[in-house]
């Protein structure tokens, strides 16, 4: 009756393993294909950023290359427009190229990381980066784009009469003002996220399982109603990182035991055999006895003492 309970035991035990094992596989698998959709969303992104910057830039060049027409060099004023105009042109054309060396960077090496990077957690870096990039590439290229506005008004100063001037500059203020509050009362709240959700990307966890990283965390149970993770006994834990092989044999008796297949002397007792592989095991006299010790061997394997 023993030997049956034991095969039971066995094929159960071994059930269980194969079918966590394809569970976090599935896992993984899914989580990678999340992680891929994640990388091409701001890949996108800076696909657009790195146009409206270029445009941006190459406006601002001809800013700088076009042939004064305007005032007398001799005029103090007109002097001191100039040197405004040619600052913002400058500080927009910096703040452009910024944006598109950003956005070059990411497209290129972001991709580059997440499929050729090291196993394990380089689709979760790839991501992080290029969010926490495409944050700062989308403030400068605002920045840059103010810079664009300011240096068009300042060109209305430079090249026509007082009168066109303040028309201008007057149509660009309010342009100025529509843009944000529209973008910010009105765009921004349409796309928003929930207050309580958060729009950094997290890590994917199960029950303390990290399916990118194939690991348990320490503060993670076991699956309920399956098999109980490695970190869940204390002396397990202790072990895992130096001989799996103990580990995972403190792991079975500890279910084993949960299941009533092993009593409380028992389970310590193969507990002491296992972390103690070079000392002996005395095991009591009998047919019970001799029943329990072989019920071990076809468990875990090795030899009992005697």
């Amino acid at each position: 009756f023993l030997s049956f309970l034991s095969f039971l035991s066995f094929l159960s035990f071994t059930m269980i393993s194969a079918d966590k094992q394809e569970l976090e596989s599935r896992l993984r698998q899914q989580t990678l294909a999340i992680r891929d959709k994640e990388v091409q969303v701001f890949t996108d992104n800076f696909a657009v950023l790195s146009t409206q910057s270029a445009f941006l830039t190459g406006l601002g060049f001809g800013g700088l290359t076009m042939v004064p027409t305007w005032g007398s060099g001799d005029d103090d004023d007109y002097k001191a427009i100039e040197v405004i105009f040619f600052t913002l042109v400058s500080v927009s054309i910096g703040f452009n190229i910024l944006v598109l060396c950003i956005s070059s960077w990411c497209m290129i090496f972001g991709p580059g990381l997440a499929i050729r990077g090291p196993e394990g957690d380089s689709m979760s870096r790839a991501v992080l980066g290029m969010y926490q990039e495409r944050k700062w590439a989308l403030r400068f290229f605002w920045v840059g784009l103010m810079f664009t506005l300011g240096s068009g008004i300042a060109l209305g100063w430079l090249k026509f009469h007082q009168h066109t001037a303040i028309t201008m500059t007057t149509i660009f203020i309010m342009f100025i003002i529509i843009f944000v509050l529209y973008v910010k009362n009105v765009t921004r709240p349409r796309f928003a996220f929930d207050k309580d959700s958060s729009r950094s990307p997290k890590e994917f966890t199960l029950d303390g399982y990290d399916p990118e990283k194939n690991a348990h965390s320490m503060a993670g149970a076991g699956l309920q109603g399956g098999l109980p993770a490695l970190t869940e006994d204390p002396t397990a834990a202790a072990l895992s990182s130096s001989n799996s092989q103990e580990s995972n044999a403190l792991q079975e008796i500890a279910w084993l035991k949960e299941q009533g297949f092993l009593s409380e002397e028992e389970a310590e007792r193969k507990k002491q055999q296992v972390l103690n592989p070079s000392g002996t095991t005395m095991i009591d006299s009998g047919a019970g006895d001799k029943s329990k010790a072989s019920f071990r061997q076809r468990m875990f394997g090795g030899k009992e003492g005697k």
